[in-house]
């Protein structure tokens, strides 16, 4: 742009690196809303997001906001940080753009109009009433997400637009933000932009010592990491959490075989485009592939349904099963178990035919027992197989095919023989030609898949009855081929069969009476559910039993795809993930179980359930905000069904409040400070309380980390309704110790933030919870109270004795 007659190029003093140019064209060229950029350290995002809103302020003159965690975190990384050259952020606005500027307020006016703001989101509340049109959040996995709550509805009124930028901090409100992201990207791919980059997504042109670019001897740039594995090593040695270290890293072998739309493909010769197989069980497309050297311990996992086994970095979350309660869970592959179930896919193909139920069929005796030569295409079968034969001429015949049978006795078999040019391209181009190169066209045989199967059988399967075998309707299934091996357990999966895959090395002799060639093959072994042992059958997947796991050494490449939408893949028959969110936000209380509540689906949909009352829990506010949980105590567990803070309001107001709630109230628990006499008014906030209706039980005083050791007894019971509780989830995940900067540790101190008063007043529960069974109890025992009016509190309408010592006895 032209300034007092000098040009002025923008972005200023700055390029975008290739990793950096989806996000910048996004934002610039496409003109998106809404951008989650899940980065790595040290991959530019900050600046990346400081030139794009620079030049959109120029573009259109507003307000523009850049939102850090905390007002001094502003201060420090963005008005007076600095890049890793030296060169400090605030530069890259251009002093002769700027008509105005405030160091003590960190405050903008640019010669258009438009003004930029820096200000954290620990005043969340003070940012109401001002009009932003565009907002970037930095770090906003450790912000308090109720800032992006206040300014939302008014990004949406101005057509204004807001750029997330964030490393992960565990299952928080930044996964929630990114999983919710991923889905709208997929529905409005004009408004939404997400990208998520670990070190293996990220290069640059390396510096030589002088400070310039190096090239090679042909004149190229010469590239490297980002972030190394030296700098990785220099973080550990140097004190960096190992949780934090791991949120980047995990992988597979080059060779471990991916589900593939065209079959089974080694995960290191999958690309960008291909689509995989997820634990959602349909094909999304593969987004970025994530390579990197490694040399360290890798963990075997054997199990039941396949033996290929799984081999992957120890922190390479897998999917687990409960069967007993049909629940699904994310689990690091170190910390998987002996009798834990891996899950397999169960793909749902869909009840739209797309071919005649005789094509399909056919489908399945080509695949079986088909081949190609010249313009003809063959069936071969055993001479005795007379039933067989008629039934594959009748399809042809159905069709409009005509064929030919020719007996070969001295070689024992038939063939029936089609001239068609066109059956023979259609046949190749939908399932594949060869032994080793057929495949089951699951997009073509929707609603015909048991007769596709029952095909299948009739060719290459077989009924084991052997006496050595106890159950009598064991299907076998052989083939050389991986991919229709793999296929043909998809296939038994879906129409709930359990089906087990094992690689096995063949002599020169034959399989199941057919002379075949010395090398590897494979078998699927098919079982009804009633008869499997050590699988399981479920609504959406099908489950195997973990029977071995060992630990070696490997020094190679290793391999992470990113996979749209789903961020999952299948790895050797079973459910694999790649996110970056495993690790628990270093420094928390809580952090681990909240991501264990998340895995075991235990933050979710959970509203309110009429026949129990609500108890609330309350922390007290002045300066600070007051903080209710609301929760429900159903057949011995915990619903945690909303939460809600209030700051700026009177008592009297919140208590209000509360009882306009659609809630039946058992229990309040208050805090100690309840008691304590307000100034003004002379009377304690308990007796106010009262006044108004609501009697509280004062939880006693105990030190905060006897409060923290009963919070940590209590989450493992406790369920969050994922939407009216989400901030006070939030604050769960968030509390943490302090840092203490000069001794770089962290303290037995909790951090004093917008956490607290959420954690505070869920303390308050942990440690009076007795107060809630003790309260039945007297209403239990008062007069004209009849037993059956207790029939609310449990699904058994049990005695006084099962109130009183169990179902409340939570701690």
């Amino acid at each position: 742009m032209l300034v007092q007659n000098q040009e002025i190029n923008l972005p200023h003093n700055w390029e975008p690196w290739e990793h950096q140019l989806p996000g910048w064209n996004a934002m610039m060229k496409r003109n998106i809303k809404r951008a989650v950029w899940v980065w790595h350290r040290r991959a530019g995002k900050d600046l990346t997001a400081l030139n794009v809103l620079v030049c959109k302020a120029l573009e259109r003159v507003g307000v523009y906001w850049y939102v850090l965690p905390e007002y001094a975190q502003a201060r420090k990384i963005i008005w007076g940080g600095q890049r890793d050259d030296g060169k400090k952020f605030i530069d890259h606005i251009p002093e002769e753009l700027i008509k105005r500027k405030r160091d003590d307020t960190m405050f903008l006016e640019l010669i258009n109009g438009s003004t930029i703001h820096m200000i954290g989101s620990d005043k969340a509340d003070s940012l109401v009433g001002t009009n932003p049109v565009g907002v970037i959040f930095s770090e906003y996995s450790i912000q308090n997400p109720k800032a992006w709550n206040l300014v939302r509805p008014i990004l949406n009124a101005n057509n204004g637009w807001a750029i997330f930028v964030y490393t992960p901090r565990g299952y928080n409100h930044g996964f929630d933000l990114y999983e919710m992201a991923k889905k709208q990207e997929e529905k409005f791919p004009e408004r939404w932009h997400v990208q998520l980059l670990t070190v293996d997504d990220t290069d640059k042109i390396l510096v030589g010592d002088d400070g310039n670019w190096l090239k090679d001897e042909d004149g190229n740039w010469i590239r490297g990491p980002i972030v190394t594995e030296e700098m990785m090593d220099e973080d550990r040695a140097t004190g960096m959490p190992e949780e934090m270290v791991q949120q980047e890293y995990y992988c597979f072998k080059p060779e471990a075989p991916v589900v593939t739309t065209v079959g089974i493909k080694p995960i290191g010769q999958i690309e960008p485009g291909d689509l995989v197989l997820t634990d959602k069980n349909r094909y999304k497309p593969v987004k970025n592939i994530i390579s990197r050297p490694y040399s360290g311990e890798l963990v075997r996992i054997k199990s039941y349904g396949n033996n290929d086994d799984i081999i992957c970095t120890p922190e390479h979350p897998i999917k687990l099963v409960d069967k007993s309660t049909q629940t699904y869970r994310w689990e690091q592959a170190q910390n998987i178990q002996i009798g834990d179930r891996l899950t397999f896919p169960r793909v749902n193909l869909g009840k739209n035919p797309i071919v005649k139920k005789e094509m399909a069929q056919l489908i399945g005796w080509f695949i079986a027992e088909g081949s190609i030569s010249n313009n003809q295409v063959n069936f071969t079968l055993n001479i005795t197989e007379v039933s067989y034969q008629q039934e594959i001429q009748n399809l042809l015949t159905s069709l409009g095919y005509a064929s030919k049978v020719y007996l070969n006795k001295k070689g024992n078999s038939q063939n029936i023989v089609v001239n068609s040019v066109e059956l023979q391209q259609f046949l190749i181009s939908t399932c594949g030609c060869g032994a080793k190169y057929k495949k089951i066209p699951f997009g073509l045989i929707s609603s015909y898949e048991k007769e596709v199967f029952d095909c299948l059988m009739k060719g290459d399967g077989c009924i084991k009855t052997e006496a050595s075998h106890k159950r009598q309707h064991l299907l076998s299934y052989a083939t050389v081929s991986q991919s229709l091996a793999y296929q043909v357990q998809l296939l038994a999966h879906s129409l709930g069969y359990t089906a087990g895959i094992s690689k096995r090395v063949s002599s020169p002799s034959q399989i199941q009476g057919r002379a075949i060639k010395p090398g590897e093959y494979y078998t699927i072994q098919i079982n009804q559910p009633k008869e499997a042992t050590k699988m399981g059958i479920h609504k959406y997947s099908v489950s195997g039993y973990v029977k071995e796991i060992t630990r070696e050494q490997y020094t190679g490449r290793v391999y992470n795809l990113s996979v749209l939408g789903d961020e999952s893949y299948v790895v050797c028959g079973r459910s694999v993930h790649n996110c970056s969110f495993d690790a628990a936000m270093v420094g928390s209380y809580y952090g681990d179980l909240m991501t264990a509540a998340r895995k075991e689906d235990r933050i979710g949909e959970f509203p309110y359930d009429e026949r129990f009352p609500v108890h609330t829990c309350w922390d007290l506010g002045k300066a600070d905000a007051t903080s209710v949980w609301f929760m429900q105590i159903i057949n011995k567990k915990l619903y945690w069904i909303d939460y809600q803070e209030w700051k700026g309001k009177s008592f009297q107001e919140i208590i209000k409040e509360v009882k306009e709630k659609p809630y039946v109230y058992g229990t309040h628990l208050g805090p100690h400070d309840l008691k304590v006499s307000d100034y003004t008014s002379r009377q304690s906030r308990w007796a106010i309380a009262k006044g108004l209706g609501i009697r509280f039980s004062i939880v006693p005083k105990l030190s905060i980390q006897d409060g923290i050791d009963a919070v940590r007894r209590v989450l493992p019971r406790s369920h969050f309704d994922r939407e009216k509780a989400a901030q006070g989830i939030a604050c769960l995940c968030q509390y943490q110790k302090t840092y203490d900067d000069v001794r770089k540790i962290y303290s037995d101190k909790p951090l004093h933030n917008w956490c607290s008063h959420g954690s505070d007043a869920f303390r308050t529960y942990a440690v009076g919870a007795h107060f809630i069974r003790e309260n039945i109890e007297d209403e239990f025992n008062s007069p004209g109270v009849a037993k059956a009016d207790y029939d609310l509190f449990t699904h058994e309408g049990v005695d006084k004795k099962y109130i009183a010592g169990s179902d409340y006895d939570i701690m």
